[in-house]
């Protein structure tokens, strides 16, 4: 029997919930199997690794989010803030929109006043959110529901929004910036891999939206080292996937970016559909909500 997969280059030993996430990221074809050869059973895992809550620039709080994921059916969901991770201590005011004093009300019936810890600081409710550890306690299951310390690396360079997702990761990155868009998303590539060296743990770093605000093309996308993922399909309203009249489309971007990889021996990259969503109140075209990717 003859195994083909794509394997990142410097893939090290890893415990049993690296080997999970492994799972996650890898496609794996089997191919030239002997009658008398079985061949091993095969799993689709579903998930979404770009998502917003309250941390940052998303209107909900990340317990609700977890739920709402993991009632649909997937099996991972990465929490991406920007330049943030979901530790330490972040009080929320709540928007004064209806909207979102009834979705504050409907939290706190939900969970209950011994899990929401709220205050009223001159009329308007504060909410301390609960953190990564905190809420995958609720959720999280052994090989059911996992849930990604992540973060959405948010740099750029002369007014391009340059923004990388890094998930499992292990400690904070700080945004590496550099003197051009390529040398920017090259430094904050290596920076995870620097992470992922000392760690021994397999932190996944993917280009996001590269056709926010238009701020990335192919040719860019195609000079990195170590780079094996980006957002085909992004839900956002504000990205263009489909490109324009002066801009091809991600999916014609990716064809070009693996020419070109092929054509330096580098392995291929492969694309991402993401939600990053953001909005779990008001819903439609003009909305980034969940369930798009």
């Amino acid at each position: 029997m003859t195994t083909f997969g794509f394997i990142e280059p410097r893939t090290i030993g890893l415990p049993m919930k690296s080997n999970y996430l492994l799972l996650v990221v890898l496609l794996v074809a089997i191919s030239s199997c002997s009658k008398e050869t079985q061949e091993p059973e095969k799993k689709w895992y579903k998930g979404n690794l770009h998502t917003h809550s309250y941390w940052s620039d998303g209107d909900e709080f990340p317990e609700v989010i977890m739920d709402y994921y993991k009632s649909n059916n997937y099996d991972f969901v990465a929490l991406t803030e920007h330049n943030i991770l979901a530790q330490g201590e972040k009080w929320k005011a709540i928007r004064e929109d209806s909207i979102y004093q009834a979705a504050f009300q409907n939290y706190l019936s939900e969970y209950g006043e011994d899990w929401v810890n709220w205050r009223e600081t001159e009329g308007k409710i504060e909410v301390k959110l609960k953190t990564y550890d905190e809420y995958r306690s609720l959720y999280e299951e052994k090989e059911e529901f996992l849930i990604l310390l992540s973060e959405e690396i948010t740099d750029g360079y002369d007014g391009k929004p340059i923004h990388m997702n890094a998930n499992n990761v292990q400690t904070f990155l700080e945004p590496q910036h550099g003197n051009s868009v390529v040398d920017v998303m090259q430094n904050n590539i290596d920076a995870v891999w620097e992470q992922r060296e000392e760690t021994g743990e397999p932190v996944m770093i993917h280009i996001n939206h590269p056709y926010f605000y238009y701020a990335i093309t192919w040719q860019e996308m195609a000079q990195l080292e170590g780079e094996r993922f980006f957002e085909v399909y992004n839900g956002h309203s504000s990205v263009h996937n489909s490109g324009d009249d002066e801009h091809l489309s991600t999916e014609y971007m990716w064809d070009l970016i693996n020419i070109s990889y092929l054509e330096d021996g580098k392995p291929m990259m492969l694309g991402l559909a993401t939600d990053d969503s953001h909005s779990y109140h008001q819903f439609g075209n003009n909305f980034a909500n969940a369930g798009r990717g």
